[in-house]
């Protein structure tokens, strides 16, 4: 077992979190500016369609621990990337960022949590379009683009994950059971999902039925995944617990039973000795009456 200072680790994780959110909201400021409402009303169907799956699916989360208070995954990653495709990566941090302060409003999460939420979703997204806008040269996106719209993908899930993952290690609060194993298993599954949605989407942006199932069914794939292996966890998680308080249960009865046993022992020898002791003086009583 690896042991950790606590102290130092909760020291280093504040400034993280401070340096995250400044930059992000940084980020988040200046791309705010360059929202194209032009182009929003030329892709209206698309972006419309997009953007509720990104608000939707922001309210589908999946706890990664046995702690349904720790860390969570969502599995609307895909659909912030597509919509910065199609909407520009204005609109889609600013979208991406309603929809965090949103869920984490309604659930009463802590301030900081939300504010980094959306600062590392916002780099992420920021250094995913970097790559896509380097790769496709500005063009718009296409079959003959399509490698960079998922390398932009893969940078963009990439780089939130990796600063999320740097901050559940700085946390000496990050649940037990959240192991590397376990997050990168997870990530792994919803980069593929995402950039299969980014595929699809970019092939079906014609076909509205096409669209929607193709935003749909992967989707809902993987939550029913994510969620049934979190449920798995969560139950051998539970299975564990009960099996270490019938564990300490046992533990007790045999030392209550322990103690019992010299309970009895002592009074057994207080009596031998009580008797022995008034052994003589009776004897001699005894004999001054006969």
């Amino acid at each position: 077992m690896v042991s950790r200072d606590t102290t130092g680790v909760s020291g280093r994780l504040r400034p993280y979190v401070a340096v995250v959110v400044a930059i992000g909201f940084t980020l988040l400021a200046v791309l705010a500016t360059t929202v194209d409402i032009d182009r929003l009303r030329g892709q209206g169907g698309l972006v419309a369609h997009l953007g509720a799956f990104l608000v939707v699916g922001q309210f589908f989360a999946v706890p990664l621990s046995r702690d349904r208070r720790g860390p969570k995954v969502l599995v609307n990653a895909p659909f912030a990337f597509a919509l910065m495709l199609y909407g520009g990566i204005g609109f889609a941090v600013l979208l991406q960022a309603a929809a965090i302060v949103l869920w984490g409003g309604l659930r009463r999460s802590p301030v900081r949590k939300v504010a980094f939420n959306v600062g590392d979703h916002t780099i992420g997204l920021a250094a995913g379009a970097a790559v896509w806008l380097a790769l496709s040269g500005g063009q718009d996106p296409s079959s003959a683009t399509l490698p960079a719209a998922l390398a932009g993908t893969f940078v963009f899930m990439t780089v939130k994950t990796l600063l999320f993952g740097i901050k559940v290690r700085l946390d000496p609060a990050a649940p037990a059971d959240l192991t590397s194993t376990r997050l990168f298993g997870t990530v792994v599954a919803i980069t593929g999902v995402a950039m299969a949605v980014v595929l699809a989407v970019v092939l079906v942006a014609d076909n509205t039925t096409m669209l929607f199932l193709a935003l749909s069914v992967p989707t809902i794939g993987l939550y029913v995944v994510l969620r049934s292996e979190s449920g798995a966890n969560i139950r051998q998680g539970e299975a564990e617990q009960n099996a270490h308080r019938e564990a300490e249960l046992r533990v007790k009865e045999q030392e209550l039973t322990r103690k019992l046993k010299e309970a009895d022992q002592m009074k057994d020898d207080l009596l031998a000795m009580v008797s022995h002791e008034l052994r003589n003086p009776l004897t001699t009583v005894l004999g001054v009456f006969r």
